[in-house]
């Protein structure tokens, strides 16, 4: 039309993007719902209240959540290493698994969790484990004083073999 001026408002990149992700959030949420639940929540458009909504809605209550609390703790308990799955594959299983107990407030040590996951591994895998088993904590002690004396020596050699360090003994001998 002639004569009819339409002003727009000046939008910024941030505000586009805030937008898109805005939209994409909702869209997303929409995706989740099943169809004869679409209705109910199609008039909502802030992603943030759709999803307050849908919590409200589907949320668990405490029968439920303490129902899926037993079922993760079972599957813990009986949780194992297939042969044929990776080694940093069943480590995800496990952490995954022990993500969802946090969830629901069970509370696990890294202890108990390590320990799992060494004992859940193909009998193949024994011998290391029981290996790790048997160290004893004074040898281990043993072994980190050995380690830091090492680290110690190597440092001071270091230090001595860099030129601009001139030291002497007793004051009369340079050491090199």
């Amino acid at each position: 039309m002639e004569g009819v001026m339409t002003k727009m408002p000046i939008t910024f990149a941030e505000e586009k993007a805030q937008r898109r992700l805005e939209v994409k959030a909702r869209s997303t949420l929409m995706m989740g719902i099943l169809n004869e639940h679409r209705l109910k929540f199609n008039s909502i458009k802030d992603a943030k209240k759709l999803l307050e909504a849908v919590e409200k809605r589907f949320g668990r209550n405490a029968t439920t959540k303490k129902t899926q609390r037993i079922l993760l703790k079972q599957q813990y308990e009986k949780f194992t290493a297939p042969s044929s799955e990776m080694l940093d594959q069943t480590f995800d299983r496990l952490q995954k698994l022990v993500s969802q107990l946090e969830l629901l407030e069970e509370k696990l040590s890294q202890e108990a969790v390590n320990q799992k996951l060494l004992r859940s591994f193909s009998p193949e895998w024994n011998t290391h484990v029981v290996d790790l088993e048997q160290i004893h904590p004074v040898d281990m002690e043993e072994m980190d004083l050995r380690w830091q004396m090492a680290m110690l020596t190597m440092r001071a050699e270091r230090f001595l073999k860099k030129p601009e360090r001139k030291l002497t003994v007793n004051g009369n001998e340079t050491i090199v």
